[in-house]
């Protein structure tokens, strides 16, 4: 007897959670689609007949298995659950696909992805209809339905969106739901949760935030190696809900580590009477947290601190559980990548999103290179976890390529300060990969600077400035420090060539030489 394997994907997650930078908005927004993937497809399914067969159903997507006797249960799904999610949250439309199989699934998933490609190009009719005459919202620029309480004393012209995403914010019954993902249930408090932007960085020297996004390396490849495999063992929920639990308990253990302890921090200095702020409040908020994809804004100088946990403990999670599984491709786990986008908080967070996203991407590449050893020593094919990070000083909207090339090469000295992305962990057999354990070694050696008269991380930061101007001045300066804050070069451990005459490559062109000088200045400048 066949079977029906039917797929859903949101689209539009991204713009309708940060259409504005406005966090309440943010907030409400994610809420509502977690709940379209946790809650809403069940009521149109009137609720799955089988637990096995509920393959996915987090983060926007959807994908469950129907019996040929559902057959009438699926077409109403089919019928009904996109208009229900574009009537709950205006501005998401769903692409859905259907494939009939009675072969291996893995064969099904794959043409159940082609089909689901082909249908996102496809244009789905909004549901509110902008005539010239009617009025709009003047700060987002759609149909003006209702004039709304943002909060005390605060009203609003809105359009239908913004008031359903307040509405999800200020429901008592199913609020902060995102959250309890992220610090686990009864493990924070209310009352302590941001719902501004300008909350993420109470008790702050600095106006900087992170936009953190991560992304699991390799499932689809996984899935289609062992996906037969859990099918015919009624396995592929218990597979889903692996991932998933694995994601939420690396990230509460995360923010046990990195939050808790900012939250002790800011009682010792309130106690001293070192700030003014009276309350504490977590600088952290979650937008996605769904299978293997997590997407947070956070206080640009926890972001490291925070990622690194997470992705660090993601393979250590995701390993012990998928031990029940008794696999040999889930032997090693899974591992992740992350993009973190530091901006300021006035920055338009859509922007920063879709940086995180190819920084995200920009580290998957690194990791995925042939010559890069992969996880374990048992021929696995499952990539290494790393992190890419990018500072934005500017408002140019570029691509990645372009800000990388304007901002962090310096043409006149030949040097290439586009350092990372950086390994989680040290890769032994090849030294010279960046890892975070570089990076941090050289931060504490900064940190240790800060109190010298020597003044070696302004003169660093001077250096580097000078760098994009002149290299003979550069090199001059470099030999000057090398002289006066010896102790401070050697600790730093730089490479003595990063003045040598450049080598050139078959083309003629020359070869710059990379440095983690300016991602050394920039954390530093967050701490």
């Amino acid at each position: 007897m066949g079977k029906y394997l039917y797929g859903a994907s949101v689209q539009g997650i991204q713009e309708f959670i940060f259409k504005t930078n406005k966090l309440r908005e943010i907030v409400g927004a994610s809420e509502m689609v977690k709940e379209i993937c946790e809650e809403k497809f069940f009521e149109v399914s009137g609720g799955i007949t089988k637990p096995e067969n509920l393959i996915l159903a987090a983060a926007g997507n959807i994908k469950c298995l129907f019996d040929e006797d559902e057959k009438k249960k699926l077409e109403e799904v089919v019928k009904l659950f996109p208009k229900m999610v574009m009537e709950y949250a205006p501005g998401i439309t769903i692409s859905q696909a259907v494939v009939k199989f009675d072969g291996k699934i893995s064969e099904a998933l794959q043409d159940l992805e082609m089909a689901l490609k082909i249908q996102r190009n496809k244009a789905a009719m909004p549901l509110e209809t902008g005539y010239m005459a009617l009025n709009r919202a003047r700060r987002t620029g759609g149909v003006l339905y209702k004039n709304i309480k943002i909060k005390k004393d605060v009203h609003e012209d809105v359009e239908l969106s913004t008031k359903r995403k307040y509405d999800k914010f200020n429901d008592r019954d199913n609020k902060n739901l995102l959250f309890k993902d992220l610090a686990g249930e009864g493990n924070f408090d209310p009352k302590m949760l941001s719902n501004d932007m300008a909350d993420i960085n109470v008790g702050s020297n600095n106006k900087w935030v992170a936009v953190v996004h991560a992304d699991g390396n390799g499932l689809g490849n996984i899935i289609q190696n062992i996906g037969d495999q859990l099918t015919d063992s009624n396995k592929f929920h218990e597979f889903s809900k692996a991932i998933d639990n694995s994601t939420k308990e690396a990230l509460q253990y995360a923010f046990r580590i990195v939050i808790e302890n900012d939250k002790r921090c800011f009682e010792e200095s309130q106690k001293k009477g070192e700030t003014k702020n009276k309350d504490y409040q977590y600088p952290i908020r979650p937008a996605v947290i769904g299978g293997d994809d997590v997407t947070i804004i956070i206080r640009a100088d926890l972001a490291l601190d925070f990622t690194k946990m997470f992705l660090k403990k993601f393979e250590e999670i995701s390993k012990n559980n998928f031990e029940v599984f008794k696999l040999k491709e889930l032997d090693n786990g899974l591992s992740a990548c992350a993009g973190i986008a530091f901006v300021k908080e006035s920055y338009p967070l859509h922007y920063a999103l879709h940086l995180a996203e190819e920084l995200c991407k920009d580290a998957k590449k690194m990791v995925k290179k042939e010559d890069l050893p992969k996880l374990g020593n048992d021929g696995s094919q499952m990539p290494r976890s790393s992190l890419a990070f990018f500072k934005v000083q500017d408002s140019y909207v570029e691509s990645l390529e372009q800000m990388k090339k304007r901002i962090k090469y310096a043409s006149a000295s030949t040097i290439d300060y586009d350092y990372g992305p950086y390994l989680i962990n040290k890769c032994e057999s090849r030294e010279n990969i960046p890892h975070i354990g570089e990076l941090e070694a050289k931060l504490d050696v900064l940190k240790d600077q800060q109190t010298e008269k020597s003044k070696g991380v302004s003169k660093l930061r001077h250096l580097v400035s000078e760098t994009f101007k002149s290299k003979d001045t550069s090199k001059f300066m470099y030999e000057r420090m090398k002289t006066v804050n010896d102790k401070f070069i050697e600790a730093l451990k730089l490479p003595e060539n990063i003045f040598d005459e450049r080598q050139k490559d078959q083309k003629g062109n020359t070869i710059p030489v990379k440095s983690i000088l300016l991602d050394l200045i920039q954390i530093h400048s967050f701490k």
